[in-house]
Order: C-alpha cells, then structure tokens, then sequence
C-alpha cells in the first residue's frame, strides 16, 4: 500500500492505497483482476496472480468509480 492512504481497517474490512504501486508489485487476492493507473499516470495495471502487471500505455490516464479510462 504505497499510496498517500496507506492501509487502513475500516470496520471488518482492510483497505489499501495502491496508488503509488508499481509493475510486480503484490496485490491482494481480492484486487484480482482490478485495475488501476501507473503512479505516473501514463499507463495502467492489472492485479494478476497476486503481481501488478502492466497492461497499457496512455497518453493519460484516470479512475472513476472502478473503471480504468486509458486515453491513447
């Protein structure tokens, strides 16, 4: 959790911030298959087998919600 939030418990739930995470990092098991933006913003990364891979490379990148919007 290298993002600014760090990681919290928020009731029975942990949350992490990985915002500031990068290619092969770890992540959860419940993150699988999520996505999110490189720290640089010009890129995103998939939560696959526990490492974040790299997926794109964007002219920018954004979250809203749970989507990933990688614009080319």
């Amino acid at each position: 959790c290298k993002g600014p939030n760090g990681c919290k418990r928020e009731a029975d739930v942990v949350k992490c911030d990985m915002s500031a995470n990068d290619e092969n990092d770890n992540c959860a098991s419940t993150a699988q298959g999520r996505g999110l933006c490189t720290k640089d913003l010009k890129g995103t990364l998939e939560c696959r087998e526990g490492k974040l891979v790299k997926t794109n490379t964007c002219r920018s990148c954004t979250v809203t919600g749970d989507q990933v919007i990688c614009s080319p």
